[in-house]
């Protein structure tokens, strides 16, 4: 069926249109980089039927993690000690499934003299996931504009490895991104000659 806009409909019809032709719609929230462990609710956007059939719901999760050390070498030579950590990111779906990824880190602190202290930073690489949730789409849509909240813990374990005495300080972070991406047959706008507006 048709719906024949008058001329004063284009301006909207203009602001939303790079959305509405477009196949997949995306969006994120992203959770800054904070000391573990934490939780916390994640705010997304629904797909809105107005701009067409939603066909497929893909959760993408993308997290890394971070350490900041203070080591004391406590012996009298030089060494240097080695560090790791990973953290463990959950997300749990209105749907009640599980979204999870745990980026690692490690590496070395390099040669602290004896009696000495060195601070620094160790940063791992990213970590991503999928997950597929359009068998429960009908919870991710709605005619309008809505949100769906998804709870999330990030938990981190450090580890640091020497063969002589030292004292050690760390403090992991984590962050991350979680996106919603929706897979849609969106409406066609068109405008004739005569200035009118076609939307299917």
């Amino acid at each position: 069926m048709k719906r024949i806009l008058t001329y004063s409909a284009v301006v909207a019809l203009i602001l939303v249109a790079g959305v509405a032709h477009a196949d997949v719609l995306s969006f994120s929230s992203i959770i800054p980089s904070t000391a573990t462990d934490f939780s916390g609710t994640a705010t997304l956007t629904k797909f809105d039927t107005n701009l067409g059939t939603l066909n497929s719901v893909l959760f993408t999760l993308t997290g890394n993690t971070s350490v900041h050390y203070s080591i004391t070498n406590q012996s009298t030579s030089a060494h240097s000690y080695s560090i790791s950590g990973n953290a463990t990111m959950d997300f749990t779906l209105i749907s009640s499934n599980l979204v999870e990824v745990i980026p690692t880190v490690s590496g070395s602190t390099g040669t602290i003299a004896a009696g000495a202290n060195k601070v620094g930073d160790i940063n791992g690489g990213n970590t991503s996931t999928n997950f597929n949730d359009t068998a429960n789409m009908n919870l991710y849509k709605t005619a309008g504009v809505g949100t769906f909240n998804t709870n999330y813990t990030v938990n981190g374990i450090t580890g640091v490895i020497g063969s002589v005495p030292y004292q050690a300080i760390t403090t992991q972070s984590g962050a991350a991104t979680f996106t919603v991406n929706y897979a849609a047959r969106t409406k066609t706008v068109t405008v004739s000659a005569s200035g009118l507006i076609s939307v299917q």
